[in-house]
């Protein structure tokens, strides 16, 4: 079977999906084959790879397939409260029922809320991503077979640095990575770009090139992946 990495998170606004992403691009320039499933009630990946289809104009429950290379495509589901969301699953089968090849990667940017829809047993690797804040931290919700993304990491803030120590303290080798806080990931995502493309300099890039090797680490073969130390 292909293996499978759910990022998700207990709110909104964390940048979760801008890092699933680039996490994503990063592996397909790493030479792996990619798929990226992007479920939410309002969708934002496909214009960060070229698409100029705006959310509101994706139709709801009906599967968005781009294909961004030969071993690269994402697929984009909007969901809306016409039908029941256990429909979800049913749809991301459907969707990579033609991937054959099981040397693919599928990276699923679940919205807050959706995450529960996707088979447990069948994810290979979880990430939650926080916010570099307290409150953020605090909330999360951290399973024993969880790794954590800690984002936005900004040491000039005391509020960034306390948020360090707490997730160092509370995740210990369940952290996986701290993603630095960069001016240039808000100006790419206003501009619809991933970070490699606009801000091949960024320290944030950095952080995410060895994301996406720490990922490659943790992915088995076959079956659900017990934590590791990072």
């Amino acid at each position: 079977m292909t293996t499978k990495v759910l990022l998700k998170s207990v709110s909104g606004g964390v940048g979760k999906s801008f890092l699933a992403a680039n996490l994503a691009n990063q592996l397909f320039s790493q030479q792996q084959k990619v798929v990226l499933f992007e479920v939410s009630f309002c969708p934002v990946l496909p214009v960060f790879f070229g698409s100029r289809q705006l959310s509101s104009e994706i139709p709801p429950w009906k599967i968005q397939q781009y294909k961004l290379h030969d071993d690269f495509t994402l697929f984009c589901l909007k969901v809306d409260h016409t039908r029941p969301l256990s429909g979800v699953e049913s749809l991301f089968r459907k969707a990579l029922s033609g991937i054959n090849d099981l040397h693919y990667t599928v990276i699923i940017d679940a919205q807050c809320g959706l995450e529960s829809l996707f088979d447990s047993g069948q994810i290979s690797l979880s990430l939650e991503v926080v916010a570099c804040e307290p409150c953020s931290i605090a909330t999360a919700r951290v399973h024993e077979s969880d790794y954590v993304i800690l984002n936005k990491k900004d040491l000039r803030s005391p509020l960034s640095k306390d948020g360090v120590t707490l997730s160092r303290e509370l995740f210990g080798d369940r952290l996986l990575c701290e993603i630095h806080f960069d001016m240039a990931i808000q100006e790419a995502y206003a501009n619809k770009q991933l970070l490699s493309a606009y801000a091949p300099a960024s320290p944030a890039l950095q952080d995410l090139i060895r994301l996406s090797a720490q990922v490659s680490e943790r992915l088995p073969q076959r079956g659900v992946l017990e934590p590791q130390p990072a």
